[in-house]
């Protein structure tokens, strides 16, 4: 009963069921926490701390205690800011939850995933960097901590770093964990974010070689991203003769990372004035696009994004626009109709694009089965993309 529960997407009773198969099997609440991690992933945030409530009820001696404390935070964080866009004393209150669960974690391994939850918290929402950067600062002199945990600290502490301005303090950090993981994804991962430092300040011809090493990355994402960043200087480096359209285009990229939109869109529009045509156009519409998701305006993305499908439906971006529009409608629009049918766009005229098979598997998730979309036909088609 649980499992046709879940499956139907009734998580309620889904934990009805598995909370009474936990106390009878004195289970200890692994069931439930694995349900928990399924609702989290299924957007069903109230149903995962319910759980989570739930294993932290059994007592701190019991197993299961500290991961349902730590991911339960995680989990209120996760719902918070994939709503409305959360009141300041809504994110105090989760500030105050966090700062009290890791005093009562202590300085160790297990109290570093909610200090980087904390961080990006002060740093993505509070908006107060030199707090994330002390705290993570901080977390680095805790004893007994694996490298890799050390290395992904840095990471974050570096993100900060360059939200900061202090992109060559940043850069460094990068080169560390790099150069200690080179055959591991998260070197790779170092290794982007620091290329993306050399784009972002200019030197393309540097970054181009790099991204050209990381486009073989065992990473299908990092690699994903490798490629794209590598398009984008291939396609509009060398459109003029100083680089300047370029390089205004990379610095307002970087202001989009730092969250100065204002100043990001200023400088897109001083492209688009002096260019009445630029290569650069549909990525500057892209761009706003993310700006303009950033602040929760969905509808005035989907008009930026609607104009690279219409204006630049052969070009690169016309595919990356589609899925972007189609989440939007799926996840913050609730239009499931119209989020279907830009998944279908997606298989039917970018059969070649990276998002084919999330496409596909969304499509039938929204349509089951496809026959208000189209004919059999056209479900057969569907079902046979590779």
């Amino acid at each position: 009963m649980a499992w046709v529960f879940t499956q139907k997407g009734d998580f309620n009773s889904a934990f009805i069921q598995i909370k009474s198969i936990d106390k009878k099997e004195n289970g200890k609440g692994r069931r439930v926490l694995e349900l928990a991690n399924t609702s989290v992933n299924n957007g069903k945030f109230d149903v995962a701390i319910m759980c989570y409530d739930y294993v932290i009820s059994l007592g701190d001696t019991q197993p299961n205690y500290r991961t349902a404390k730590i991911r339960r935070l995680n989990t209120l964080k996760q719902k918070l800011i994939s709503g409305d866009t959360p009141t300041r004393d809504e994110l105090n209150s989760l500030k105050y939850n966090y700062i009290e669960s890791i005093q009562q974690i202590g300085r160790n391994e297990f109290a570093i995933s909610s200090i980087r939850d904390l961080a990006s918290l002060y740093a993505y929402y509070i908006h107060d960097v030199d707090a994330a950067q002390n705290l993570l600062e901080d977390a680095l002199t805790f004893g007994g901590l694996r490298k890799k945990k050390i290395a992904e600290i840095k990471i974050e502490l570096a993100d900060i770093l360059v939200i900061k301005g202090d992109v060559w303090d940043a850069s460094l950090l990068y080169m560390q964990v790099d150069k200690g993981f080179k055959h591991d994804r998260i070197g790779h991962l170092a290794k982007f974010k620091n290329t993306k430092i050399f784009y972002y300040t200019g030197d393309f011809d540097w970054a181009q070689g790099e991204l050209d090493v990381l486009k073989a990355s065992t990473s299908k994402l990092i690699a994903n991203d490798a490629m794209e960043l590598s398009m984008l200087i291939t396609d509009n480096y060398n459109m003029d003769t100083t680089q300047a359209t370029m390089q205004r285009f990379a610095k307002a990229d970087l202001l989009i990372f730092q969250n100065k939109t204002d100043q990001a869109n200023l400088i897109f529009d001083s492209i688009n004035e002096e260019f009445s045509y630029h290569t650069l156009n549909d990525e500057i519409l892209i761009k706003r696009a993310e700006i303009e998701i950033k602040k929760r305006n969905y509808e005035k993305a989907v008009i930026y994004l609607l104009e690279i499908v219409t204006t630049y439906g052969d070009d690169l971006l016309a595919d990356n626009a589609l899925y972007t529009l189609a989440n939007i409608y799926e996840k913050n629009l609730h239009d499931t109709d119209k989020a279907a049918e830009f998944y279908k766009k997606i298989l039917f005229e970018h059969t070649d694009s990276l998002f084919v098979i999330q496409a596909r598997k969304k499509f039938r998730e929204l349509t089951k089965g496809a026959q208000k979309f189209g004919d059999d036909v056209e479900t057969i088609k569907i079902e046979s993309i590779d």
